[in-house]
């Protein structure tokens, strides 16, 4: 057989001659290994049985454990020798059983040696009590161990029931004392836990207990049994209160519970889900889920007991009550240790609340993308380093770019203007400093021509926009709105507000001065009548009588500009009016200038004044000539354009007819041509 080098070392002692050291090896039910001083007429192993005969009334208990091999615990002071009777405690104190593990072996010494004994019971993590019979309080002797518990030392607990009641818990004291006191001379089990209290004020939970037939053996005394049960009680409580929270949870956390069998057959719910049923808890115990008229429930049950997780979300109506809820269910089977299906469980919510809330979220957000969408505005969501992370549909039909090629680009790049792009960082910048909202304006290139002009609102974005996302650059919520018919509004009544003010000047001017060109004009007249035509002072009027009759012709100019004189529109044809009207100034140009025509196909019928109208070509066939020196071509063209090929147009949208006149002069300066449209100047 196998033992441990250490029992053998203690098998080869030999025992002194003033010292009676007995030890055995138990293995598997049987004495394998003895020491000479037992066994000396037996051929090893002998079964345990066997020990009875040797040691008088060993236990029926111990002897049971050997056999099996289920001691796990120290037997001290547990049956006495063959010596007789008497009052000292230590007779009982020379047989000690310890476990002795050897690999797949159930192995136990059983130590007879009073001083081994007595410093084995020091270190061993039991303590025995040996009190009278008839007084269990009365502690007779008591282990070494006991001072490890209470902070006190044996022998000031022996025979003092007073102090031994202190170290008891006050909140086990009375049981404790009551139970021990209910133990006779004739009692052969009993067994309590309660706490012990150690001078610093630590506890340590002990189960006390009789030991079998060793009181019996002297009625007189009984003998106790204390082990240290604190890690099992901790345990326990730790389990009393995991269902404790379990059991809150269950009952009244907000969700309705349900357990069934592997039959469908509710066998627990709580009294949530006894509400949403309609019934008492106990009418829904008992109910086979399978056999429901509810299709949720059944299908819960039978996806569930053929071992799939089940989710359902939808309208549900209270039996008895006919009020509708919306609920969400999560369901999943219940397992056993070799994975068969042997119930379910299912968790249901009540999410009407939710469920309307979402429905008011939707058509709250459904609203502002509409207002988004349709208000003609401008939104971007942007990192404040520029990138584009999402736009509206405005943005990207004015620029004609989808979603993922605009996230390619930065802010300022694709919706500013180069000479803005500074301003805009700015702009940026302070309004993640200052947490306020920012107002610039930039133009907007579109097609690479066109023009707008916009106007930006640059916010910081909301957290609930954030969350979620990468956060290494806030993000900005920008908003423009496009000004551009705003701005030229503003220009046009500058503009006419300027007009009015110069017409109002020509105006009071060319009437004052038209007054005296009536006087000059009708003396002169006066004057050519009674003058010789022959005379050189009838060819001196006549210079006066023309001179004059420009002069009356500037001041009717001036007075149509200042609206004083009234236009006579009528309907002609374009380029017969244009034809006309060159035929007048073609003669002023001279034979170095070269007129052309690129007319319509179609004469087009316009509405005007065709006095005006001729004098605006003359004028601008005039500026034309001076403009080339050494000669050159001016070109007319005629012809229909639709509005929107005019930028920055303010013309009502439709088709309108162009007269175009072009020459190969030397063009004017930008000041020049700013100013070009503005009245008398040159």
């Amino acid at each position: 057989m196998e033992m441990t080098r250490k029992n053998r070392h203690l098998l080869d002692t030999k025992p002194s001659a003033t010292t009676s050291l007995g030890l055995l090896v138990i293995e598997k039910g049987h004495v394998v290994a003895a020491s000479d001083s037992f066994f000396s007429n037996y051929s090893l192993p002998v079964p345990v049985k066997k020990l009875s005969s040797l040691f008088g009334n060993i236990p029926d208990k111990i002897i049971d454990d050997l056999e099996t091999g289920s001691v796990s615990c120290t037997y001290p002071f547990v049956w006495h020798t063959s010596c007789e009777a008497d009052d000292l405690p230590w007779l009982f104190c020379r047989n000690v059983l310890l476990p002795s593990p050897v690999k797949d072996n159930w192995q136990f010494l059983l130590i007879c040696h009073e001083a081994v004994s007595e410093t084995l019971m020091t270190y061993l993590p039991v303590a025995t009590i040996y009190s009278d019979s008839s007084a269990p309080l009365s502690i007779k002797h008591v282990s070494p161990a006991i001072e490890k518990w209470t902070g006190l030392p044996p022998e000031k607990l022996t025979g003092e029931e007073s102090l031994f009641r202190l170290i008891i818990h006050p909140e086990d004291r009375s049981r404790v004392i009551d139970a021990l006191n209910s133990v006779t001379p004739e009692t052969s089990k009993f067994s309590i836990a309660y706490r012990l209290t150690h001078t610093s004020g630590k506890i340590t939970w002990i189960k006390q207990e009789l030991v079998p037939d060793a009181s019996a053996a002297n009625g007189a005394h009984h003998l106790f049994l204390l082990t240290d049960i604190t890690a099992v009680k901790e345990r326990q409580l730790a389990l009393s209160q995991a269902e404790e929270r379990y059991r809150l949870f269950f009952q009244r956390g907000p969700l309705a519970i349900m357990c069934i069998d592997r039959h469908g057959f509710v066998i627990d719910c709580n009294d949530r889900l006894a509400h949403l049923s309609g019934m008492e808890k106990k009418e829904v115990l008992g109910l086979n889920t399978l056999a429901s008229t509810h299709p949720a429930i059944r299908d819960f049950a039978r996806e569930v007991l053929r071992g799939r997780d089940m989710r359902y979300q939808g309208e549900y109506t209270i039996p008895g009550t006919e009020s509708t809820i919306m609920v969400s269910v999560s369901a999943f089977p219940l397992r056993n240790e070799e994975g068969a299906v042997v119930g379910g469980y299912a968790f249901i919510e009540d999410i009407t609340n939710r469920a309307e809330l979402q429905r008011r979220l939707d058509e709250e957000r459904d609203f502002n993308r509409l207002t988004i969408e349709s208000a003609g505005i401008l939104v971007a969501e942007v990192l404040s380093n520029g990138k584009i992370l999402r736009t509206n549909n405005i943005v990207q039909e004015m620029l004609g770019l989808g979603a993922g090629e605009l996230q390619k680009h930065l802010f300022w790049d694709i919706l500013g203007d180069p000479s803005r792009k500074e301003a805009l960082k700015e702009a940026f910048s302070k309004c993640m400093t200052t947490g306020h909202s920012t107002t610039i304006e930039t133009p907007v290139t579109i097609d690479g021509r066109k023009k707008r002009q916009i106007s930006w609102k640059i916010n910081t974005c909301p957290a609930s926009l954030k969350k979620g996302k990468n956060h290494d650059s806030d993000h900005l919520i920008v908003v423009g709105t496009d000004i551009s018919s705003q701005r030229r509004l503003e220009e046009q009544i500058r503009e006419i507000q300027k007009m009015d003010a110069i017409g109002r000047l020509a105006g009071g001017v060319a009437h004052d001065f038209n007054n005296q060109l009536t006087a000059i004009l009708g003396y002169c007249q006066m004057l050519l009548m009674d003058t010789e035509p022959s005379s050189r002072t009838f060819k001196q009027l006549q210079i006066i009588e023309k001179a004059a009759k420009r002069a009356s012709e500037t001041t009717n100019q001036l007075l149509a500009f200042s609206r004083k004189q009234t236009l006579q529109p009528k309907k002609v044809l374009l380029n017969k009016a244009v034809k006309d009207a060159s035929g007048l100034f073609e003669r002023l140009l001279g034979e170095n200038i070269n007129v052309e025509f690129d007319l319509s196909g179609e004469d087009i019928p316009v509405q005007v004044d065709p006095g005006r109208f001729q004098q605006v070509l003359l004028n601008l066939a005039l500026n034309a000539r001076d403009a080339m020196e050494n000669g050159g071509t001016i070109t007319i063209t005629t012809g229909v354009r639709n509005s929107s090929e005019f930028e920055q147009s303010s013309l009502q949208e439709g088709e309108y007819a162009l007269i175009e006149v072009r020459d190969t002069g030397i063009g004017m300066e930008q000041e020049v041509l700013d100013k070009a449209f503005e009245p008398f100047f040159t």
